[in-house]
C-alpha cells in the first residue's frame, strides 16, 4: 500500500495502481473514483450515498459495506485473487468514464445547471 500526499500529476500514480480504494464514511460524489476510471483503474469502495453514483458494483468496481474492516478486505482480496475480474472491471469502469463522465458532458450539465439556476428563477 503506498500513501501519497497532494500531487499536481495524480494520473502517473492512477497508471501506477492496480485498484483504488476509498474507505469513506461520507463523501459527496467521490471523484477521485471517476477520475481513476478514467485511467483504466477499477475501485474498491464504501456502498454510500456518492460513492455508489461513481462505482457500479460489480461492474466497474466492488463496494463494500460502510466501516465493516472485514468486507473492505475481503473485496481488496477478491481484486489481488482475480486479475481477470480486476481487468474486466478496469476496461468498463474506463469505457463508463468515457461515455457518462467525458468533458464535454460535465461542461454541458453544468451549463445546463447554471441555466436553470440563474435564468429560470
Amino acid at each position: 500500500m503506498v500513501h501519497v500526499g497532494y500531487t499536481k500529476e495524480p494520473e502517473a500514480y492512477f497508471n501506477a495502481a492496480d485498484v483504488v480504494c476509498l474507505p469513506s464514511h461520507r463523501e459527496g460524489f467521490g471523484s477521485v473514483l471517476i477520475e481513476a476510471a478514467a485511467c483504466g483503474v477499477p475501485s474498491v469502495a464504501s456502498d454510500i450515498y456518492g460513492i455508489s453514483d461513481a462505482v457500479i458494483d460489480g461492474r466497474t468496481g466492488l463496494l463494500h459495506a460502510a466501516r465493516s474492516v472485514s468486507d473492505l478486505a475481503k473485496k481488496m482480496d477478491i481484486m489481488i485473487s482475480q486479475p481477470e475480474l480486476r481487468e474486466a472491471l478496469a476496461d468498463r469502469a474506463l469505457e463508463r468514464a468515457r461515455d457518462e463522465f467525458s468533458s464535454s458532458i460535465l461542461e454541458e450539465a453544468l451549463v445546463q445547471f447554471y441555466f436553470v439556476a440563474f435564468y429560470k428563477l
